[in-house]
């Protein structure tokens, strides 16, 4: 997990995003963790593998791209990479999307 504080000389607007998705990668981990939970809960009460199953996926999903952001975004972003950053972070914003829509259409 990447750490709250940047590095002191990145510009205004390169901190805020820098922020926004520090808080952004602890929302997926929290609900990642979330989503397993309650899919295991799911899984040991109503024997089913419908809906939990689907919520142990997401969970794992959601840990998977908390963790990895770290190094695709925050380490770029912290070395001054802006241009990588970006394109990294809008493949994470369309990889979320594309994740988050799948199971309201199936």
């Amino acid at each position: 997990m990447a750490k709250e504080p940047g590095p002191q000389w990145l510009p205004a607007s390169a901190a805020e995003a820098r922020l926004l998705a520090y808080w952004g990668q602890w929302f997926a981990f929290i609900f990642g963790i979330l989503f397993l939970v309650v899919g295991v809960i799911g899984v040991i009460f109503w024997w089913i593998w419908g809906f939990p199953f689907y919520l142990l996926i997401a969970g794992a999903l959601n840990l998977a791209a908390a963790l990895m952001l770290k190094t695709s975004f925050f380490d770029s972003l912290d070395a001054g990479r802006f241009k990588e950053a970006s394109e990294r972070l809008i493949i994470w914003t369309i990889l979320a999307l594309i994740l988050a829509s799948s199971r309201a259409y199936s």
